[in-house]
């Protein structure tokens, strides 16, 4: 029969049809598919960031203010028997309050003495000792004395003050901007007394200047 004949035919003409329809195969496992993973990137490191070192803050050194000075570091009995021609004590250290008019100041001392002659009083109070923080020269007062200008080496200023007879007592003070200096002369009741009180007063005060200069 005709129909009988054609099938042959047909089956042939299917044959490419499957063919081309087996070539869509999954690809073989272990094959890479150069579409299946994206590419990725990876992280940069991660750097910590950086905080600046604490600054060490280091203070000044606070600068001590020097130390006063003692009068009987100035001056010594050998000293004050040279200018006075006669022996003395070992110098005793004190301190002395004083005030003349509205200025105060507190003084170091070094006293020595003469046996039943002379007491020789030498009192030195540099800028700290005074309200101001500098040397203030206040004349002395003459309620109870007569007071001269003096000329004392080393002194911008200075005076001499002498006490009435029969109790003598001679004082001259002298300044200069790095200290007041006083050389306080306190003779015994009626003695006789060789040289002039004033010079020798002023020579002491000339030479403890000197000294703090030194």
């Amino acid at each position: 029969m005709r129909l009988r004949r054609l099938a042959p035919a047909a089956v042939l003409l299917l044959v490419p049809v499957l063919a081309a329809c087996g070539d869509d195969k999954e690809p073989a496992a272990g094959t890479d598919d150069p579409t299946s993973e994206a590419p990725t990137t990876s992280d940069a490191p991660t750097t910590p960031a950086s905080t600046p070192a604490a600054t060490e803050t280091t203070s000044a050194p606070t600068e001590e203010p020097p130390a006063a000075v003692a009068a009987c570091d100035l001056i010594t009995a050998g000293d004050v028997g040279k200018v006075m021609g006669v022996s003395f004590t070992a110098g005793s250290p004190d301190t002395e309050d004083e005030k003349e008019g509205a200025v105060s100041w507190t003084a170091s001392e070094c006293s020595f003495e003469a046996k039943d002659l002379v007491e020789v009083s030498v009192r030195v109070a540099e800028p700290a000792a005074f309200a101001s923080g500098k040397v203030q020269c206040p004349m002395p007062a003459e309620g109870d004395g007569s007071v001269e200008p003096r000329d004392v080496a080393g002194a911008t200023e200075a005076w001499w003050k002498i006490s009435p007879p029969p109790n003598f007592e001679g004082i001259v003070r002298a300044c200069s901007t790095d200290a007041l200096v006083e050389v306080d002369l306190d003779y015994e009741d009626g003695v006789d007394y060789d040289g002039d009180p004033g010079e020798q007063a002023s020579q002491l005060a000339a030479f403890v200047l000197a000294n703090l200069q030194a």
